[in-house]
């Protein structure tokens, strides 16, 4: 593959990885730039998100918002072909679905048996 006379099998490929284990995610998102071409990887599967040869030139936001498992490894892939690399993400955030607590489902458990007694005792 060839992109502005770079051949991509020339490149030097370096991986900066980031593993989590956070219930109930639904998506992660930042904005990123690379140094030079980049991918972003989810468990091993490309989310779709790449930077092409001038990726250091200015931010990209990325949005994932499936393939999360109950651990995760989210994955930047960055192919280098000159003296420099680079990867800078910042403002990393993840979404949740709260995951309810014993206690919440506890307390709904038992204001749902007071109002069947109150209601037995009515009629």
């Amino acid at each position: 593959m060839e992109e502005e006379g770079i051949l991509f099998s020339e490149s030097k490929a370096y991986v900066y990885e980031h593993s989590f284990d956070i219930p109930g995610i639904t998506s992660v998102s930042g904005p990123w730039a690379t140094d030079n071409y980049g991918e972003i990887f989810l468990n091993g599967t490309s989310t779709g998100f790449t930077k092409d040869l001038s990726g250091f030139t200015s931010f990209e936001n990325f949005n994932i918002t499936s393939g999360f498992k109950e651990s995760d490894t989210l994955l930047f892939r960055v192919l280098n072909h000159s003296d420099r690399t680079g990867l800078l993400v910042t403002d990393l955030t993840a979404e949740v679905v709260p995951v309810p607590s014993s206690a919440i489902l506890g307390g709904l458990g038992l204001t749902f048996s007071g109002c069947m007694l109150k209601r037995k005792k009515m009629t």
